[in-house]
């Protein structure tokens, strides 16, 4: 049986749907509804969940509060990334906004470490409906999401059942119940400027504004700091001891970061895919992984790339799939400081 908020998705007609379909920019008299099916959404509660989550995630979880999210990751003994995360709090339980292709995995890693825990570990996906938005002509109740604060960045308005969330810079995600979404999204559709875009367009935000999604071919291969993860607020390096945090920490202290995640264009007609290489051109060993390619425009293409430090500058980057393909690093829409 189709869950109920999917089955409303699939009767929706989403123009363009290899690409975005509404600009990029903020339009002021527009608002871009995006379904997220590529976000599942996982459900820890019980009475030592706190604990639980403090010590198996790099946030820092005993001071999140009803009303702010924060990123965050969950990584392996080695402090390599498991997957990255939007956690909030709803009915008294913390939820995980996490990469659909990584949700099982993660889930089954977390129940390794329960024991005997008094902690309940769902996946409630099918049990919600969510959605993003985007653009310059959100509800007016939705105060700007800036990046100069995590309190501004993941802010979330609690109201009744559902809940309006911080997703970064400019974009939220609307969550409640399937019925709750469904009336959410038909009035924003049909009274208000909402306008129905594709899953791409979304992805294509978040490499714009860059922020990470980890995917199975990226999943344990980068520490945190690899992907910005600690210019993003998801990293806490005052809280206790967590799986993988001996790395995460040695990393900071001792200053011995040698990537980052840049933002990046290129011109090709194939889009990249996650984990694909960085070449430089007269090295024979990759520079680089792909994190996430999204399409700008016709043979534009925008993605996130996790390079070594020293080669930022470098002029002759290329996909290794595609050699004529050279990387052009842009300004990062954060400070690196």
């Amino acid at each position: 049986m189709i869950p109920t908020w999917q089955a409303f998705i699939e009767t929706r007609n989403f123009e363009g749907s290899t690409g975005p379909t509404v600009d990029v920019t903020s339009n002021a008299s527009e608002t871009a509804l995006t379904p997220l099916p590529r976000y599942s959404v996982l459900s820890i509660s019980g009475e030592d969940s706190t604990n639980f989550l403090q010590g198996q995630s790099t946030c820092d979880i005993k001071s999140l509060t009803a009303d702010r999210a924060t990123p965050g990751a969950i990584c392996n003994p080695k402090g390599r990334a498991l997957t990255n995360f939007l956690m909030f709090i709803r009915n008294g339980a913390f939820h995980l906004v996490l990469p659909k292709a990584l949700a099982s995995l993660v889930e089954k890693r977390l129940r390794m470490y329960v024991l005997r825990s008094r902690v309940k570990i769902a996946d409630v996906t099918d049990t919600l409906g969510f959605f993003g938005l985007s653009g310059g002509a959100l509800p007016e109740h939705l105060p700007p999401v800036g990046a100069h604060s995590d309190e501004a960045r993941y802010p979330v308005i609690n109201e009744n059942s559902t809940q309006w969330i911080g997703f970064g810079q400019g974009q939220w995600i609307f969550l409640g119940t399937p019925e709750a979404a469904q009336r959410q999204w038909t009035e924003l559709v049909e009274h208000g400027s909402g306008i129905e875009t594709p899953p791409s367009r979304w992805d294509l935000l978040c490499i714009l504004n860059g922020i990470p999604t980890l995917d199975a071919e990226t999943s344990e291969t980068f520490v945190p700091q690899m992907f910005n993860l600690d210019l993003l607020g998801g990293i806490s390096f005052k809280k206790g001891c967590y799986t993988g945090q001996e790395i995460v920490a040695r990393m900071h202290y001792l200053g011995k970061l040698k990537r980052r995640m840049y933002l990046a264009g290129c011109a090709s007609d194939r889009l990249p895919g996650p984990g694909e290489n960085v070449m430089k051109q007269g090295h024979e060993q990759s520079v680089g992984q792909i994190v996430k390619a999204e399409v700008l425009g016709s043979g534009d293409i925008r993605l996130l790339t996790v390079l070594q430090i020293d080669q930022s500058g470098s002029k002759n980057l290329y996909l290794e799939k595609s050699p004529r393909s050279l990387l052009k690093i842009l300004k990062s829409p954060y400070p690196f400081e």
